[in-house]
């Protein structure tokens, strides 16, 4: 739909204005839709330097590869980058991030699951851009 084109425009606006390190994560709540987003995403990023990875079922390296810059996740494997990368220092490389079917927080099946992506996020990025605390030798 609509809502799904914009979202797709602003994400691919923030990710080629990010750099060759930049990624960005997708996240979707089937299997099924991975697959058909990252066709569709590679489509329209033919002729970039940015690639495209899919996480979904058996799909996807850990750690995340620096050279992969669009990530097209389900949730649980949305969790897994967000932790892998967070891990490795390298959550800033994270520039831009879609929840598609944003209305599944309430589902009873897939809404847990996206809450609590969305919250470690929020977490993560919160605990990343606070001062740390240096320790004397």
């Amino acid at each position: 739909g609509g809502k799904s084109l914009v979202a797709e425009v602003l994400l691919l606006r923030r990710l080629l204005a990010g750099g060759a390190q930049a990624k960005a994560l997708f996240l979707v709540p089937y299997k099924a839709d991975v697959a058909q987003k990252g066709v569709r995403l590679r489509k329209l990023l033919r002729g970039t330097h940015m690639r495209v990875a899919d996480y979904a079922g058996p799909l996807g390296a850990y750690p995340v590869p620096p050279r992969a810059n669009l990530l097209v996740a389900t949730l649980e494997k949305g969790a897994g980058v967000v932790q892998s990368l967070a891990e490795q220092g390298r959550l800033h490389e994270i520039v831009a991030v879609v929840a598609d079917e944003i209305h599944l927080v309430g589902d009873t099946s897939r809404g847990a699951s996206l809450e609590r992506l969305l919250a470690k996020m929020r977490l993560l990025a919160i605990a990343a851009a606070s001062p740390r605390a240096t320790q004397a030798d």
